[in-house]
């Protein structure tokens, strides 16, 4: 039952369908939560290695996995200190576990010490653009995003499994709840980057398990009232995963199942900015002009593989994305893109004799997407803007209205 609920968090299911690492990392933690408890059943030196070992492999998959580690390690850390103290065995158990701890570090601290100054720069970019993120603000906006991550209704299955699991039960998912808990207190504290809900990710495991336990709970009493209960919770939270992710398309009928995501509060949110809430996609189900450039380039270019260069980089218009379509509809073009990914934001470099390389341009007004590394970033895509609509070296072949009220420009090189 917990299997199945955690997989059907909306946020999870989004990010499923992501190439973004909180995905993993909530199954790291998974994991190494695991690991934690199946050495404190029994520790033992094998064991040690086996969670060290698990320990690393969650930090590695994205740092804020130490995060949602720290509180569970230090539960057990405090619970073996005082039995080793009781039994005078020369903290036996206290050593494994700070054994399993340093294998951890061990394995993470290459990564970090190699990726430390890009982490620096894109901290200090970050706080720059951004400001600096309070605690209080943080904290905040993460308690406010815990129903759409999980959905308002299998939170309220959370919290109602909290409330009548009893005291047998409620110990045995302790260590779970530590990581939530404190978790999401330790990633308030980050101050040079802003809050997403999808950090929360990892802090799922504790409620998929008490709803899970609830509902075992429910299955193992003898009269028909709680069993039906204990089937019918994980049904609709499969009725609703099945509606998040094919309600409308291709699933349209019937309406209650297709719209059941809407009727039942599901809703997830943006990137949060300066300015408040900045939704990524705000039409995700609107035409974005893709189809529009592949036809308008195929007109002039019939099956020639002629590199086209798309000018933003967001959830809608983006290089990657004009690749799905055209391989979707058996055209050659190569979409591709000036604009380099990397942590602390784009970059970009300006030549004349770089530009003539690309036979198209796509410009889109308005905002891009992702922000620039820096300054000199920023300004190269401002000359090569300038350099393809203003020389003579390309003609404008027409222009493509968008939902967010921008515009896409496209270009041939004459």
């Amino acid at each position: 039952a917990a299997a199945i609920t955690i997989n059907t968090y909306p946020a999870l299911n989004q990010l499923s369908h992501s190439y973004l690492l909180d995905y993993p990392l909530a199954a790291m933690v998974s994991v190494a939560l695991f690991a934690l408890v199946f050495w404190q059943s029994s520790p033992s030196w094998t064991k040690t290695a086996m969670l060290g070992a698990a320990l690393g492999l969650a930090f590695l998959s994205k740092q804020i996995g130490a995060a949602f580690l720290l509180g569970p390690a230090s539960y057990y850390l405090i619970v073996h200190l005082k039995k080793d103290l009781e039994e005078r065995n020369g903290f036996k158990t206290t050593r494994m576990l700070c054994t399993a701890g340093g294998i951890g570090i061990a394995l993470f601290a290459p990564w970090l010490v190699y990726n430390s100054k890009a982490l620096k720069e894109m901290g200090g970019y970050n706080i720059a653009h951004m400001g600096e993120q309070s605690f209080a603000s943080n904290l905040t906006y993460y308690l406010q995003g815990v129903p759409h991550v999980m959905s308002p209704v299998l939170l309220a299955l959370f919290l109602f499994s909290l409330a009548f699991m009893g005291r047998r039960y409620l110990k045995v998912i302790t260590p779970a709840l530590m990581s939530s808990i404190g978790g999401i207190i330790i990633i308030s504290t980050i101050s040079y980057t802003a809050p997403l809900d999808r950090y929360l990710t990892a802090g799922l495991v504790a409620p998929a398990i008490a709803s899970g336990c609830l509902v075992a709970a429910l299955w193992q009493k003898k009269h028909l009232p709680a069993r039906l209960t204990a089937i019918a919770l994980p049904s609709f939270a499969l009725l609703q995963f099945v509606s998040f992710n094919f309600g409308q398309y291709p699933i349209a009928s019937p309406q209650w199942l297709a719209n059941l995501t809407q009727q039942s509060g599901v809703s997830l949110r943006g990137y949060r900015s300066s300015g408040g809430n900045a939704y990524d996609n705000p039409e995700p189900f609107k035409d974005w002009g893709h189809r529009w450039v592949i036809e308008q380039v195929d007109k002039y270019d019939r099956n020639i593989p002629v590199w086209v260069n798309i000018l933003a980089n967001s959830s809608a218009v983006n290089a990657h994305t004009y690749e799905f379509y055209a391989r979707e509809m058996g055209k050659c073009m190569r979409p591709t893109t000036s604009r380099v990914w990397t942590m602390a934001g784009d970059t970009m470099t300006f030549s004349e004799e770089s530009a003539l390389y690309y036979k198209w341009y796509v410009i889109k007004s308005g905002r891009r997407g992702n922000i620039f590394k820096d300054k000199q970033s920023a300004e190269a895509e401002a000359k090569l803007i300038d350099f393809v609509t203003h020389s003579a070296k390309f003609e404008f072949k027409g222009r493509k209205p968008l939902p967010d009220g921008s515009s896409l420009s496209l270009y041939r090189q004459l």
